[in-house]
């Protein structure tokens, strides 16, 4: 079964943001991502038949105020209604994400330092949240100081978020070595120069296969000793 990801963008100000655009183009090459930019009023029969088809859910927003925008928390009221969210266990089973951008340094987000809280500690209430509706929370998704970024940094971000959206969860190398040759596969056939570096990585994942083999096989010989 492949996985479908909804991404609902709460940003007040989402035409002006530079961030956000990174981000959509990020994710734009992926069928089975959904892009969802909310607008109010919201149609709650319309928002909730979307959520139903997904499989891991992104809320992807700006810190305002060590919070999310007042859009997203109208968004919940409106359309996470406890009938369909929690009575009906619409959203049981899937996975919750959070993407949050913020203008403030990372290392800023720490015990001691300017914030004197963690981002994860700020945002503890959407893993609440998950908890409440039998979703499972990811691990926190933050972009700081986008702005700032150099080049290698941005491209960096983008395989990193393209993971996020679409990687399965939790996380194993096999899982991440069969991502990154997914996305070679599809470079090589709209670049053949890629080819090349397919074949390597192809390679490489092969030896590294066999190499994982001969640890196991080497672990039980010391067992069985």
């Amino acid at each position: 079964m492949i996985m479908q990801t909804l991404v609902v963008v709460a940003h007040p100000e989402r035409v002006q943001s530079g961030t956000q655009e990174f981000l959509q183009a990020s994710a734009a090459p992926f069928k089975t991502v959904q892009w969802h930019e909310l607008e109010a009023p919201f149609e709650k029969e319309a928002e909730q038949r979307q959520l139903l088809t997904a499989d891991r859910l992104i809320l992807q927003f700006p810190l305002y105020w060590y919070s999310a925008p007042a859009m997203l928390y109208q968004w919940l009221d409106d359309v996470w209604t406890e009938k369909f969210a929690v009575r009906a266990g619409n959203l049981n089973g899937k996975q919750l994400g959070i993407v949050v951008t913020t203008g403030v340094a990372d290392q800023a987000y720490h015990a001691g330092e300017r914030e004197g809280f963690t981002l994860d500690e700020i945002l503890r209430p959407f893993q609440a949240l998950a908890h409440k509706t039998g979703m499972t929370y990811l691990p926190l998704f933050p972009i700081t100081q986008f702005g700032y970024q150099t080049d290698a940094q941005k491209q960096r971000l983008l395989v990193a978020y393209q993971r996020y959206l679409t990687e399965p969860y939790p996380r194993h190398f096999a899982d991440t070595e069969k991502w990154f040759a997914e996305q070679l596969a599809q470079l090589a056939a709209d670049h053949p120069d890629y080819q090349l570096l397919l074949d390597q990585f192809t390679k490489n994942a092969d030896e590294l296969e066999q190499l994982n083999d001969t640890l196991q096989m080497m672990r039980q010989n010391e067992e069985n000793d």
